[in-house]
């Protein structure tokens, strides 16, 4: 902990956390691995933390209201617990519900929502794994864009529309607005 404190030379970075939200495959991501690689290559202390990681971890976590909103108060606390240590992150979740969202905004420092908005039929068109036609068919409940809510943010600090903008691009957006706000 001490190392992050000394400077050296070093730019200062106060801890961030940027908040990738939106439906199912609309390039959370991609987009966040490639803003990550970028925060990295800037030697700013920092962790990635995508959805599908931390249920691999704990694999008990259901798809309700409830039970995705107790996860996301998880995490809140696994970012603030990093920041705490000088470390920013870097998290993709799809996050439907606003009160999850608010809830995080109010546990951690330096909270970026960045919303991840794409149509639904651009998202199915992405789906090499077949999710949104299980959803369809029922196989899939709580399934957010298809039987189950996406509360789109009314706060968001950063919109990236994938049906209009490139990854890359989308990247580039965010690392700039990263570089302004929070690079010293």
């Amino acid at each position: 902990k001490i190392w992050q404190k000394i400077h050296w030379g070093k730019k200062r970075i106060e801890p961030f956390n940027l908040w990738f939200t939106g439906l199912p495959l609309s390039g959370k991501t991609t987009i966040a691995d490639k803003v990550y690689e970028e925060m990295e290559r800037l030697h700013i202390p920092i962790e990635r933390i995508d959805s599908k990681d931390i249920r691999d971890l704990i694999p008990d976590i259901g798809y309700t209201r409830e039970d995705r909103n107790r996860h996301m108060y998880r995490i809140g606390n696994l970012v603030r617990t990093l920041q705490k240590n000088s470390i920013s992150t870097v998290a993709s979740f799809v996050s439907p519900y606003r009160e999850s969202r608010k809830a995080i905004r109010e546990m951690v420092t330096n909270n970026i929502v960045v919303y991840i908005k794409a149509d639904v039929e651009s998202c199915k068109a992405r789906d090499y794994k077949g999710k949104y036609e299980k959803a369809i068919a029922g196989e899939l409940p709580n399934f957010p864009g298809v039987n189950d809510v996406y509360e789109e943010p009314q706060h968001a600090e950063i919109i990236i529309d994938t049906d209009t903008v490139s990854p890359d691009e989308a990247a580039d957006t965010i690392v700039k607005y990263v570089k302004k706000h929070y690079v010293k």
